[in-house]
């Protein structure tokens, strides 16, 4: 089950190489509400995120909580608009808690996120994380934001309900670092699962971690030997990473039998 795992987990990560990657806010990132709130991405090189929204979100790896959207059907394909700007808006508490999801209709099971960052209030002043520990233990700050006036909102995109209802998250959101762009592997889960895995994906590929590259669930690399035929005694094995490298190993036996046949011995 494990190497059922890992595969999973790479096979997840390849499935999402092109699309865009977050880069801003990274971790060390401040804004203040009333002011420009800013984010950057790398551009989408399959060439399908031309509708691509941006949501503002809040709560733990495992929890993630809409708060509003705030960037919609932008067209993350086109090179020369890879950055975003709207007004921060006005939340409680004032913490570097918030962070972005970003996804697609062309491709919702794909999400991605940025790092945790601050939201200041108007004046620049902020409260520390109300929460230190991650629910599977990792010391990685978080908290619960939201918007001062709740009608405020825009919901979430409608693609998306179906998506996280029915999805279970197995990685998520990363911590600290600069921007990385937090992969979140989940599995399907029956129509009954609890609507509370909002850090959706099917097995494919943030947050965090500077939300932006960090993909815990891949970072082991799987190995698969194979054999030679085994009519030969000079048998060969060739190893493969999870990243498509190979490299072959020749046997003690091989070895042994070249020696003594350059010795004139055979």
């Amino acid at each position: 089950m494990l190497a059922v795992g890992i595969v999973l987990a790479a096979g997840a990560i390849v499935g999402v190489v092109g699309a865009p990657n977050p880069t801003e806010p990274s971790a060390a990132s401040v804004f203040n509400v009333g002011k420009d709130c800013t984010m950057k991405w790398d551009v989408d090189a399959t060439g399908t995120w031309k509708a691509m929204n941006v949501q503002l979100m809040t709560g733990d790896n495992f929890n993630m909580i809409h708060i509003t959207t705030v960037g919609q059907n932008i067209d993350a394909t086109d090179a020369t608009k890879n950055t975003y700007t709207y007004t921060c808006p006005d939340v409680t508490p004032n913490s570097a808690i918030y962070f972005y999801q970003f996804s697609d209709a062309s491709d919702p099971k794909n999400l991605l996120w940025t790092t945790r960052w601050t939201l200041a209030g108007a004046d620049g002043q902020t409260t520390p994380p109300t929460e230190s520990t991650q629910p599977t233990g990792e010391k990685i700050p978080w908290g619960k934001g939201a918007l001062v006036d709740p009608s405020t909102a825009v919901p979430p995109p409608a693609y998306l309900s179906t998506n996280q209802g029915n999805s279970t998250a197995s990685s998520v959101v990363a911590s600290s670092g600069s921007v990385s762009t937090a992969v979140l592997i989940t599995t399907q889960s029956p129509t009954s699962a609890p609507a509370a895995a909002t850090s959706p994906v099917v097995t494919s590929v943030m947050a965090q971690t500077s939300a932006s590259t960090t993909a815990r669930a891949a970072a082991a690399s799987s190995r698969s030997t194979t054999s030679a035929p085994s009519s030969s005694a000079n048998a060969t094995s060739a190893q493969t990473t999870a990243n498509g490298a190979e490299t072959t190993v020749v046997s003690g036996f091989a070895m042994i039998g070249a020696f003594v046949a350059a010795l004139g011995l055979f």
